[in-house]
Formats: C-alpha cells, sequence, structure tokens
C-alpha cells in the first residue's frame, strides 16, 4: 500500500477502515516501527520440532533402546510393568477364598537376563492360564429371596451362566494379553 492511500484500489476498497470526522481516507492505517528486542521469540521450524520430536520419542521408547540391555531402560519399563501386571493376576488367584480348585503357582515374568527355559516355561504357563475364581459378586439373583426350591434352582442356574461367561471373559483377556506381551517381549 502506498503512504496516504495514493492509488486509487486502496481509497475505493478500504474507505472505512478508521472512521473520521470528516471520512477521508488518508490514513487507512498506521504502520508502526518496533525494535527486534521488542518481538516474542520465533517459533521452531518444522523440521526442528519434528527431528526433536523423532529423537525424544527414539529416546523413550523402549523397543528402541539402540544397543542398552532392556534392563538399563528407565524403572518403569517394559520388564517392570508387565512383571507388576502378572504378579497382581497371580496374587488375585491365591488369595481367592471361594475357590473352585486348587490354586498351583504360576511362573513369574522375569527380566531381561532371565534364560530361555524361564521365558518359555512363563508363556506355556500362562499362554494355558485358567483361572480359579469363583466370580460370585456377578450373580444377579440372592438365592435367599426365592420362595421355592424350582424358583431357587432357576436363580441359580441363571448365576451360574452369568458367573461361566464373566469367568470366560476374564480367561480369554488373559490370555490376549499374555500373546499381545510375548508379541513384543525382546527376550
Amino acid at each position: 500500500f502506498s503512504k496516504g492511500g495514493q492509488y486509487e484500489f486502496e481509497v475505493s476498497s478500504m474507505p472505512k477502515v478508521i472512521e473520521r470526522p470528516d471520512d477521508t481516507p488518508e490514513q487507512p492505517f498506521e504502520v508502526k516501527v518496533v525494535k527486534a528486542s521488542e518481538l516474542p521469540p520465533a517459533k521452531a521450524p518444522d523440521k526442528e520440532k519434528s527431528v526433536s520430536y523423532y529423537e525424544l520419542a527414539l529416546k523413550m521408547n523402549p523397543d528402541k533402546a539402540h544397543g542398552k540391555p532392556m534392563g538399563e531402560l528407565a524403572e518403569e519399563g517394559f520388564f517392570a510393568i508387565y512383571d507388576a501386571l502378572f504378579s497382581n493376576i497371580e496374587q488375585g488367584e491365591a488369595d481367592e477364598q471361594n475357590a473352585e480348585k486348587k490354586h498351583e503357582p504360576l511362573p513369574a515374568f522375569g527380566t531381561s537376563e532371565s534364560s530361555w527355559s524361564d521365558v518359555s516355561a512363563f508363556y506355556k504357563s500362562w499362554m494355558t492360564f485358567s483361572s480359579r475364581k469363583a466370580f460370585t459378586h456377578e450373580n444377579e439373583w440372592n438365592l435367599k429371596e426365592a420362595t421355592n426350591r424350582k424358583l431357587r434352582r432357576a436363580m441359580e442356574q441363571q448365576n451360574k451362566k452369568l458367573r461361566q461367561a464373566v469367568r470366560k471373559d476374564y480367561i480369554e483377556e488373559v490370555r490376549k494379553m499374555v500373546g499381545y506381551v510375548q508379541s513384543r517381549d525382546p527376550r
């Protein structure tokens, strides 16, 4: 734009940018000179952002350890997380009071230095995982509320179906998780 709107398109296209009492478009806008120190800091170019993000992703990703043993990664790394998870499942099975069968301990997940025989035994046992929990909290009917024997049996059958369905889903989820972990296990 020219100073004072000397060109015709400026005068015709921006006649009322700034309201003036006499309605003349002499200066439709004001230009202010700013020192470099008054400017906000420049944003990093997109390439710099993507490079720093990539470097951070490599640093934080346990799959991209680049020569470091997995045990040297963060304390909350792959092995610590899944060891805690499988320990919690095992503890829940051991603590079950209403168990339908005797508890047989399952192998621990291990560390990055675990032997192949320990790792193999872990996956073999956990891929055939079967819960001994009774899942009584899933009962829909309270048998004490039954008015007669026939109704109580029908309620028990319904509760048994619900418990079996939940138990089946739980076992399936644990086995899927074991397969997922196995496919990502670097050992």
